[in-house]
């Protein structure tokens, strides 16, 4: 805290141009160095004046769901970015421990992840009213109800260079794209409007620890840029009876790697129709089906193999088994969050308005208590495959299957019919960049 009263001065940046519910453009000062700490602050939603119904965040994202894309940029060349930024970000916001999620990132983000224990046993998901988006204009829409975003989570050379000199990049810009369709944002679908938010940076002041971070910033960085690409998996057909199943298999070439140093990868499963995950659960209730489009879908018998330069990543026919998708993914990418049966398809039943008849050890769902839970829509919701290539790939090669069950019946699980839904498969990768700074200049490559 020292070097704030002696070496740094906290500078507030308005952005120079803002489009409503689209873009926003900061600029950085020229001739100075900073810190590179970057933070957006104000970050969230407003309901419009006279807006009726009640709404929350997006349960798993929070604020960071209102971000579309990032751009850090020297003029026109980007420097780092942050493409389809949206279900990046909401792994990231639970790529930690419950202690985490509950104390840290729930309050920045405003999300509501984090769990306790119930008396009956039962998991619980925590309430907070500051995950509560205010009506403009309001009492309550008095800041608290805004989130803390840290640029690194979705520029990760922010997280590799010692300062950022605009001596270096002169014409320093960020640039955020906005995201406020209620689909994705909201839990209740209500019409929001995004804040315009504030950039927070640290400017460095004193001479001496400037021209020691200046020294520090001379040479080669590397960092892993996260780079993105999908495939689709169109609707499963099954004509047969009640509870049959047919294994639906395609095999899919991704190129959006090509001639890349591939290290981590992390795949996402969410639904094509994105309105597949607004419902009324119980036949009343207008919210967003437990984490929404923000989540990753769990599949019925699903399997998944990857080829890279003619050989199989994964042993005999590929990834089939839950428990040890989900350990893979623990060691691939840290600890991540992930409720009591969080990463399967169902809890005990296939029900969803079946009441549990025991919840020891299971997370809450609707029902005003233990005794009257229905399943949880967010079981089922954290199915995320994470695995590691660390290679310079040509071509992966994808081979994805899953059975589709007919499904039918009130409550037989219709609402979210998660083997037979079409599904966009996202693959977030790490592609490893180079930044070569001297006194003639910069040059950014690939490995």
């Amino acid at each position: 805290m020292a070097d704030y009263s002696t070496t740094l001065k906290t500078q507030y940046l308005e952005a120079r141009s803002h489009i409503k519910n689209r873009q926003s453009e900061f600029r950085f000062d020229k001739n100075t160095i900073y810190t590179p700490n970057i933070r957006l602050v104000n970050v969230g939603l407003r309901r419009p004046a006279g807006s009726g119904s009640a709404d929350e965040y997006n349960p798993q994202s929070g604020v960071l769901a209102c971000i579309k894309a990032m751009r850090l940029m020297d003029g026109s060349r980007e420097l780092t970015s942050s493409r389809h930024s949206y279900l990046w970000t909401a792994f990231k916001n639970i790529n930690a421990n419950n202690e985490q999620m509950t104390d840290i990132r729930d309050r920045l983000h405003k999300s509501t992840q984090g769990v306790t224990l119930g008396p009956s046993g039962e998991v619980l998901k925590t309430n907070d009213t500051m995950s509560l988006i205010q009506v403009e204009g309001t009492a309550q829409a008095d800041g608290s109800d805004l989130g803390y975003v840290d640029l690194r989570i979705l520029l990760p050379l922010l997280s590799t260079l010692p300062a950022l000199d605009t001596k270096v990049f002169p014409n320093l810009r960020l640039v955020v794209e906005w995201e406020n369709n209620p689909l994705l944002v909201t839990k209740a679908k209500q019409v929001v409007d995004v804040v315009q938010p504030t950039l927070v940076v640290d400017e460095v002041v004193g001479d001496s620890k400037a021209q020691m971070l200046r020294k520090a910033s001379m040479g080669s960085f590397v960092w892993n840029e996260i780079e993105h690409d999908q495939f689709n998996v169109p609707t499963g057909v099954n004509n047969g009876a009640t509870d049959s199943e047919v294994e639906q298999k395609v095999a899919r070439v991704v190129n959006g790697f090509d001639n890349k140093y591939l290290g981590r990868v992390l795949m996402v499963k969410s639904f094509t129709d994105k309105t597949k995950m607004s419902g009324t659960n119980d036949g009343s209730n207008p919210f967003m089906l437990g984490n929404g489009n923000a989540c990753s879908q769990a599949q019925f018998k699903e399997v998944v193999q990857l080829r890279v330069g003619g050989a199989n990543i994964f042993p005999a026919d590929g990834l089939k088994n839950d428990a040890f998708k989900s350990m893979l993914l623990q060691e691939t990418w840290g600890v991540s969050f992930c409720p009591p049966f969080g990463n399967v398809g169902q809890c005990g039943s296939d029900n969803d308005a079946s009441v549990m008849l025991n919840v020891n050890g299971v997370l809450e769902g609707f029902g005003s208590t233990p005794t009257n839970f229905q399943q949880s829509m967010q079981v089922g919701q954290y199915a995320y495959i994470g695995f590691s290539v660390e290679d310079r790939v040509k071509q992966l090669q994808f081979t994805y299957s899953r059975s589709v069950v007919v499904e039918n019946g009130a409550g037989d699980n219709s609402q979210l019919k998660r083997s037979q839904n079409a599904l966009d498969i996202h693959l977030y990768g790490e592609i490893s960049k180079s930044l070569k700074i001297s006194n003639a200049g910069y040059e950014i490559s690939y490995m």
